[in-house]
C-alpha cells in the first residue's frame, strides 16, 4: 500500500479558482436546499464531506494570498460542520449499538439517541434556514477576488510544503494520539486538494492512494463512539443491564481502537512518497 505523490507532475488545463470556487458552492447549496422531508442520513455526511473539501481549497487561498483570512470566511461553514457532524455521529452510534444489540438490551438508550438524532435536526434545519443559502452566495462572492493571486507556482510550492509536513510526521517510529489525528487531517486536506487541482485524466495518477486515509478514518470513528460512550454510561436514567452492556461495548471499541493504532503505526514505515 503506496502512497504516491508526484509534485513535479504538471496540472495541465487546470481548473480556474472561480471554477473551483463554484464547483463547491454548489455541491453544498445542493444540500443546503434540500427539505428536510427528503433528507436522508448519508446526506449529512455528504454534506460534511463537501464543506470539508472546500476548507481544503481555502487552505490553498490563504497560502496563496497572505490578506485572505480563512478561518474567518469558513466561520458560517464551521456552525453547519458541527450541527451535521452532532447528528452523523449519533447515527454511526446508533448503529454500532444495533449490531451489538443482544436480548433486546439496550432498547431506552437506542430511544434516547433517538430522541437527540431529532432534537439535534430541529436544531440543524433552523441554523440552515438562518444562515443559507443566501449566505453561502454572499459568502463565496467575499472569496472570489482572492483567487487571482493563485498560480501554478505557488500551487506546487504548497503541495511540497504540505508534503514534508506528512512525511515529517510518518518518519517518527511512532506517533501518538496527537500526531495520528494530525496526520489524517492533513492527508485528506493535501488527497481533497490533489483532486480538486487535477484535470480527470491526472485523478488516478495524483490522487492519495485511500488505504491508509480508510484505516485512520475507522480509528477516529472509535475515539468518538468512546466519548459518546462513556457518556452513556454515567447516564443515571439507564437500568444497571444497560450500562454493564454499555461498558461491555466500550471495552471491545477500546480493544478496536488499540489494533487499528498499531496497525497504523506498523504500516507507516513501508509508506511511500
Amino acid at each position: 500500500m503506496l502512497i504516491q505523490i508526484k509534485i513535479n507532475e504538471p496540472f495541465e488545463a487546470m481548473k480556474t479558482g472561480n471554477e473551483i470556487i463554484k464547483k463547491h458552492e454548489k455541491a453544498i447549496n445542493h444540500f443546503l436546499v434540500k427539505p428536510r422531508a427528503i433528507f436522508t442520513s448519508n446526506d449529512f455526511h455528504q454534506l460534511r464531506l463537501e464543506i470539508k473539501k472546500l476548507n481544503a481549497f481555502l487552505d490553498l487561498v490563504e497560502y496563496c494570498s497572505k490578506d485572505f483570512n480563512r478561518k474567518k470566511n469558513f466561520k458560517p461553514f464551521i456552525k453547519i460542520f458541527r450541527k451535521a457532524g452532532k447528528i452523523r455521529e449519533l447515527q454511526l452510534e446508533a448503529q454500532t449499538i444495533k449490531k451489538h444489540q443482544l436480548d433486546g438490551l439496550l432498547k431506552e438508550y437506542s430511544m434516547d439517541l433517538k430522541d437527540q438524532e431529532s432534537k439535534e435536526e430541529a436544531k440543524f434545519f433552523i441554523l440552515v434556514k438562518q444562515l443559507f443559502p443566501v449566505q453561502l452566495q454572499k459568502i463565496i462572492c467575499k472569496i472570489i477576488p482572492y483567487l487571482t493571486e493563485i498560480n501554478d507556482e505557488k500551487i506546487k510550492t504548497y503541495l511540497e510544503k504540505k508534503n514534508r509536513s506528512i512525511q515529517k510526521l510518518m518518519s517518527k517510529s511512532r506517533l501518538n494520539r496527537k500526531e495520528m489525528h494530525q496526520l489524517r487531517k492533513q492527508l485528506k486536506t493535501l488527497n481533497y486538494n490533489r483532486k480538486t487541482l487535477s484535470t480527470k485524466n491526472q485523478v488516478a495518477k495524483t490522487t492519495i492512494k485511500e488505504g491508509l486515509i480508510s484505516l485512520l478514518g475507522k480509528w477516529h470513528d472509535c475515539e468518538v463512539l468512546l466519548q459518546h460512550l462513556r457518556i452513556g454510561i454515567e447516564n443515571e436514567k439507564l437500568n444497571y443491564r444497560e450500562i454493564k452492556e454499555l461498558k461491555n461495548l466500550k471495552t471491545a471499541t477500546i480493544s478496536k481502537r488499540k489494533l487499528l493504532f498499531d496497525k497504523i503505526n506498523t504500516i507507516l514505515p513501508t509508506q511511500v512518497f
